[in-house]
This record gives C-alpha cells, sequence and structure tokens, in this order.
C-alpha cells in the first residue's frame, strides 16, 4: 500500500499501470481519512505507475433559453466514460459515449421539450 498526506476528504480512483510497457495492471478506490489516503496495490513485479483521480461528477445546471438542459460534466483528464439516462432511475439507457479531454465538460439534453423528467449518470468505459 500507498500512504498519501494532506487529502481533501473524499473517494478517489487509482489506474495502475506498468511503466515499461504502458500496459494496464488494474484499479483501485480509496476513501481519504483523517487527510490521508492509503491506496492498496495491485499485483506487480518490478515498478508501477498510478493515476489518482476524484469519481467523476453531474452539475446540474438548469435549463437555458432555448429550452435544452445542461449540465456539466467533470472527471480526470482523458477519462472515457458513458452517460446513461433514465426516466425512473430503474432503467437507463445510452446517452452519450465520451472521453473528458478537458476535464470540465458542459453537456446538454435538448428532449426536455417533450420529457421534462431526466436523470443522468456516469460510468467509467475501459
Amino acid at each position: 500500500m500507498v500512504i498519501m498526506t494532506n487529502w481533501p476528504a473524499e473517494n478517489f480512483f487509482t489506474e495502475w499501470y506498468d511503466p515499461a510497457s504502458v500496459a494496464f495492471i488494474g484499479m483501485t478506490e480509496a476513501a481519504t481519512i483523517k487527510g490521508s489516503l492509503t491506496l492498496p496495490l495491485p499485483d506487480f513485479s518490478e515498478d508501477l505507475a498510478g493515476i489518482v483521480y476524484p469519481p467523476p461528477m453531474l452539475i446540474s445546471l438548469g435549463i437555458d433559453g432555448t429550452h435544452t438542459y445542461q449540465f456539466e460534466f467533470n472527471s480526470e483528464t482523458g477519462g472515457r466514460y458513458f452517460i446513461e439516462k433514465s426516466t425512473d432511475r430503474l432503467n437507463w439507457t445510452p446517452f452519450l459515449v465520451l472521453t473528458n479531454n478537458l476535464g470540465a465538460l458542459l453537456l446538454t439534453d435538448p428532449s426536455v421539450k417533450t420529457n421534462a423528467r431526466a436523470f443522468f449518470r456516469a460510468k467509467q468505459n475501459q
């Protein structure tokens, strides 16, 4: 395990890679406790590199002047995600597939004109 100090209170994901081959080795999740983030390590043989980032976040921005629903998607730069949509939070359908190259993206859903009830979630696409 690796222990890092002075981290904000939050959950974090870590993607692990073999630096020599750039091969993906695995992913772990950890929560900060009293400013310390303890990262569990995957099995590895020699060297290991990790990318630590918070979970993705969708932030509602409301409906704009053209009656289009807007929301912001925040994730790690380069993260690949499925954005799914639901009207009942039980049945989810694909809405977008994206690679977040900016860290924060403005997303829109013009269907609010015909269906005002919608829920969205982000799932990582590896």
